[in-house]
């Protein structure tokens, strides 16, 4: 743990002690000319592995076709994984329905909550297809923009699925 340098002299360690129940020592100063007390909390080795999936599964129909994206976020551990974010990319023309997700310009952005060391958890968007999106191949990746604690693997923190739109009642996806 290392100390931020913003500190002016003097000052002096008061003690150890686990002040968030973590199990790792904490340490706290003192300011003495300010009369004051700073609590610097002992993140070291806290980790979370988050693994990002995403499965697209076409939506049939003769008038709203429409491919459904289902976003997942498992929490290889070793820690309890506090908060994730996870943005999808959607090349032009396609444009994404609200969901479970928010939709932006080019992109989609999901939110994930506590999750628990080998949990996971969903959320899903919906991308409706018409006559501009029909015949062409779009590929839609899906990669963690943010996590706390720190994502030790970037190598499982992205997932993408290539779709080819036939017609509307006819999509491919692998």
């Amino acid at each position: 743990m290392a100390l931020p340098t913003s500190i002016t002299l003097p000052v002096s360690v008061a003690g150890t002690s686990d002040f968030n129940g973590d199990g790792r020592p904490d340490i706290v100063v003192t300011k003495e000319l300010s009369n004051t007390a700073v609590v610097f909390l002992n993140t070291t080795g806290v980790v979370a592995d988050v693994a990002v999936r995403l499965v697209a599964r076409p939506i049939l129909s003769l008038f709203n076709p429409s491919i459904r994206y289902d976003v997942s976020v498992t929490n290889n551990g070793p820690e309890p994984l506090d908060m994730a974010t996870v943005t999808a990319s959607l090349p032009a023309p396609l444009a994404a329905s609200p969901g479970q997700c928010t939709p932006g310009a080019g992109n989609v952005t999901c939110g994930f909550g506590a999750i628990a060391p080998g949990a996971t958890q969903s959320r899903f968007f919906t991308v409706p297809l018409n006559l501009f999106t029909m015949g062409l191949p779009y590929t839609v990746t899906a990669r963690r923009t943010a996590s706390t604690p720190t994502d030790p693997n970037p190598a499982n923190d992205q997932a993408s699925r290539r779709c080819i739109v036939v017609g509307p009642i006819l999509t491919s996806c692998n």
